[in-house]
Parts: structure tokens; sequence; C-alpha cells
């Protein structure tokens, strides 16, 4: 039996002028090309996808482009001028996603860094994107510059951005590109810094952002680092309400004491979830983050034998130390007690040095001697504590 023709085929094939019924319903479309390295291949791909677009692009909300490296600057202008060929045929977007390993070498760099200089201007104006009014979110992994730089200075309505730093080579380019950007309607950022100097770009920055999201990809070691976290963030006090830091690359330092303060009075969420890292005490949060509403932890501990040799929860915690301090804490020190509350967040003076904290979650996964992967998941709640509170005034009334 021969194999059914694809919907590339059946489109080409077709020639009747009676409308076709729209594809996309759901407004969703996706170019892929990753896979494939011949250049003819490529380029048919490319047009049929071009085709299709020409019919039914302004049907097209969400658009998702997966691109062939740029290993050349021919290839990123070729690159450029597919995309902007498609965002012409797509009027309509909210939302436009890439999805592109860059790798450029270091001799095809400095060509297209040098030649970009006398260039790059005057490439983009003879070739300029179309307005895309409705564009919400735009997620950039990776671009060739040309076609980075020319997205983000287009696009300065767009209201949320995900975007990587560039290879250690090309850093201080990048950093010198994302600093003259404007982007004054951008309320949402998620960021994936490539070192610590990265975050120095979020100092400069004076987009009045609501929620930053920073996931690093490069390991984070001592609290040194996440000190520089909390000073880099703390540059957008006057807008912050939601911050979330996720890292998968922590080094092997299980306590973790953060001096830095986070100085984001407006801050109502914040998460953490990392790997490797217990952290010692959560005082940065104070004096300023008191409009904090939701705060949650989650930590994932792999197995090292000698450390975490163990095949119980219960041990894996008592390995670290998390004990009950007999030691009481003066509110007024502007100490937060955490560490040894953990498992009872509800005796914690937490709840009246956030006044308007009204959640708590702490997820810890830990991996046994046994390989097995074991959890707890703590939840509180402020109408739990203010209950409990109550309940604990009437039966001193009543001893009384």
């Amino acid at each position: 039996m021969a194999p059914l023709p694809s919907f590339v085929e059946k489109v080409k094939s077709q020639k009747s002028l009676v409308p076709r019924p729209n594809p996309f319903f759901s407004g969703y479309a996706a170019f892929i090309d990753l896979l494939s390295h011949d250049t003819a291949q490529v380029a048919q791909r490319r047009q049929l996808f071009t085709q299709i677009m020409k019919e039914f692009g302004p049907k097209i909300m969400h658009l998702r482009l997966s691109l062939n490296d740029a290993e050349s600057v021919e290839m990123s202008e070729s690159i450029y001028m597919f995309v902007r060929s498609l965002l012409i045929l797509t009027p309509n977007l909210v939302s436009l996603k890439f999805e592109h390993f860059l790798i450029l070498n270091n001799r095809s760099y400095q060509d297209f860094e040098k030649n970009s200089a006398s260039s790059m201007s005057h490439f983009l104006k003879s070739n300029p994107l179309p307005a895309l009014e409705k564009l919400v979110h735009l997620n950039l992994f990776h671009l060739p510059f040309l076609l980075e730089y020319g997205l983000m200075s287009k696009y300065t309505n767009a209201k949320s951005l995900h975007c990587l730093s560039f290879p250690n080579e090309n850093r201080q380019v990048y950093v010198d590109f994302i600093g003259s950007m404007v982007l004054n309607g951008l309320h949402t950022l998620e960021f994936e810094p490539a070192c610590r100097q990265d975050l120095t770009t979020l100092e400069s920055l004076a987009w009045p952002l609501k929620s930053l999201k920073v996931s690093p990809a490069f390991k984070i070691g001592d609290g040194q680092d996440w000190n520089f976290v909390c000073k880099s963030v703390s540059s957008m006090s006057t807008t912050l309400e939601h911050f979330m830091i996720e890292q998968s690359f922590c080094r092997n330092k299980y306590i973790t004491e953060i001096i830095e303060k986070l100085e984001l009075p407006r801050l109502k969420t914040f998460k953490m979830n990392v790997c490797n890292t217990i952290l010692t005490n959560i005082d940065f949060l104070l004096p300023s983050c008191t409009s904090l509403t939701h705060l949650e932890l989650r930590t994932h501990l792999p197995h090292i034998p000698g450390k975490l040799d163990t095949n119980t929860y219960e041990d894996c915690w008592s390995l670290l130390e998390c004990r009950r301090s007999t030691e009481q804490v003066n509110v007024g020190e502007q100490v937060i007690q955490f560490f040894e509350y953990v498992g009872s967040m509800y005796e914690s003076n937490i709840w009246k040095l956030l006044p308007k904290l009204e959640t708590i979650e702490i997820n810890v996964t830990i991996k046994t001697a046994s390989s097995i992967e074991i959890g707890k998941r703590y939840r509180y709640k402020r109408e739990v504590w203010s209950l409990l509170k109550k309940v604990d005034a009437g039966a001193v009334r009543v001893l009384d």
C-alpha cells in the first residue's frame, strides 16, 4: 500500500480555487529544520512552509521556529530573510518562539562582528521586520546576532521576553546589546545568564519588569553567588512583584547562607528551585520584602556516599542537622526562624515578620543509597496559623 500523502504534499498538489478549511484551527504553527543539513532540502522545506503561510498565515497566533545553525554571515542573513518573510505573512501573532542552537566558531563570529559594525544597521533598514501589534510573548534561544538584534529592536511592545546569553567568547557583545535595548512595555523576563558577570546586565536595565525568572546556565557555588544574584535583582526594586530563581547546576554545597538583602519592597511572590542546596536562613527577605504573600522553596539532593548514605527521608534530613534550636529568637532582631522550623513553620516567627505572607511551600527531594527518590512536601497557610494562635490563646485563658 502506498503511503498516505503528507499535508504539505496535499497543499502543493491541489489546484482548486475553492477555499480549503483552515488546518490550523488552534492558531498554532511550527517549522523545524534542525534535522536536515542538506542545503537544497532545507530551502525546499522553507519554500513549502512559506506557501502554506501565504494562505493561512493570518490565522496563526502562535508560531514556533527551530532553525539550522548559522555558521557564516551569509547564513545569518538568509535566516533573517526567511523569518522576515514568515512574519510578514503572519500579522496576528501573539507569541513568537525560537528554538535555535547557535554554533558559531570564533572566526566566523569575529568576521560577522567586524562586518556588522558597518553593514548591520544598513541591512536592517533595507529589510525591516513587519509591525506585529498583537505580539505579547517573544522567546529567543541563541539566535544569530543579526536576527536577535532585529527582533528585540523592532518588537519593543512585547510584554514577555525569554532570552539566553551568548557563549563566553561573545559575552561583552551580548552585555552591550542587552543594555542598549529599550523595552518600555516589557513586564515579564526569563533570563538565562551564562556566568556571574551576565547578572550585572540586570542592574543596568530600565525595563518596568513585574515578573523575573533567572535560570543561571553556570554552576552556582557558595553563598557569594547567591549574594550576587540578590544584589543584581534588587536594582528592580520599584517594579518587581514576582521573582523566581531556578538552578540545576549547583555545586555540592548543601548548606548555603545568603547575607545580601533582597531589596524588593513590592515583591509578592518568591520562588527558589535548586539542587544540592539547603538554605540556612531566609533573612535576606528582611527588612524590605514585607509585601511578600507567597514563598516557595524546592530543592533536590542527590545521593553522595558517606554524606547521604541512607534509605529513609528522616535519616537524610537528620544528616542535614535540621534540629530544633532551644534558643529563643527575639522577633525584633529581624531573624526569621526557618532552618530548624522547616517541619513546623506554624511555630516560627515568620508570620509576624512578614505580615502579608499567606502561604509557604517547601519541597525537598532526596535520592537514597538505593537510588530511590523520596520527598517531603510542607505546606503552610496563614489562616491555619491564625486559627492555631486563637486555640493557644483560648487554652491559656482556660488555664488561668
